[in-house]
């Protein structure tokens, strides 16, 4: 099913990812930076969609993930109900 419908469809235009100028996050947008976003979303990795609880970035006592989209093989891992 996960084969069947790919996680892009669900993942918001701007997500949070390492910031390589130092600690924290840095925002990744699907617009400017088209290939980065796109193989943060195909990865098998959790994407961090929210930081801060959508609060100001940076936040005064450092950033923190408060939302994300599970890592694929995660939730295929998951039993059915």
């Amino acid at each position: 099913m996960l084969e069947q419908e790919p996680r892009v469809g669900f993942v918001l235009g701007a997500i949070w990812g390492d910031d390589s100028d130092g600690p924290g996050f840095a925002a990744v947008s699907r617009r400017a930076d088209p290939g980065r976003w796109s193989a943060a979303v195909a990865a098998d990795a959790p994407v961090i969609t929210q930081i801060n609880r959508g609060g100001p970035h940076p936040a005064a006592d450092g950033d923190f993930p408060s939302s994300s989209c599970s890592q694929p093989s995660v939730v295929a891992d998951m039993p059915s109900v």
